[in-house]
């Protein structure tokens, strides 16, 4: 069996896993549901929505910084489509929830972060020669 295949197949099915939990637990668990006592809940999921910011977040600092340096331009494509996941559900719920300060603080950082992967995807596309 040839590992590399294994290594990345596995990654695919454990993301893959990864996003279908992530949207059930967006979607359809109730708070009630969960083990913990409710003024306990807000504290946790607070910790950890910001553990998983600085998670995304270095994700796209390192992918990044990789894809401007060894000009990798559709690893820039790739980010935005990541962001753009992230994005449509967050402000969605947001809004249904009148958060609106979450909304505005998602458009944010949609326009901060899309405008230099789609410009830095162009300028790296055009500064690929070809052979």
């Amino acid at each position: 069996m040839d590992t590399q295949k294994l290594y990345r197949d596995w990654l695919i099915l454990l993301s893959l896993a990864i996003i279908l939990g992530g949207m059930i637990i967006a979607f359809s668990v109730e708070p009630y549901l969960l083990p913990l006592e409710e003024a306990f809940v807000s504290k946790w999921l607070l910790g950890l929505l910001g553990a998983t910011v600085m998670g995304w977040a270095a994700s796209m600092l390192l992918v990044s910084r990789y894809a401007f340096d060894q000009q990798l331009p559709q690893l820039l494509r790739m980010l935005l489509v990541g962001l753009l996941v992230w994005f449509v559900p967050d402000t969605l719920i947001s809004a249904y929830f009148c958060a609106y300060f979450n909304v505005a603080i998602n458009m944010v950082i949609l326009v901060a972060a899309a405008i230099p992967l789609i410009a830095g995807e162009r300028l790296l596309k055009g500064s690929i020669r070809n052979p």
